[in-house]
């Protein structure tokens, strides 16, 4: 049996860089969360078929990233 948590991060597109370069989420990336000294890996895949991210306001300022823990 497996089971398997979706989830949605909502952030700044601004928080998302490599060495100072603006970047887009991509298959495979991983988001880390800790929780009370837990940490949990998200990879990043697409959501019911659609991308893997898309843009969550007008101004393409925010980030919604699909992921899931299994």
């Amino acid at each position: 049996m497996e089971t398997v948590e979706s989830r949605d991060f909502i952030f700044p597109a601004s928080d998302l860089s490599l060495g100072g370069t603006a970047v887009l989420p991509d298959r495979g990336d991983m988001i880390t969360e800790t929780v009370n000294g837990v940490e949990q890996s998200y990879p990043v895949t697409s959501g019911g078929g659609s991308r893997y991210f898309r843009y969550a306001d007008p101004y393409r300022t925010i980030l919604r990233v699909h992921t899931k823990l299994t």
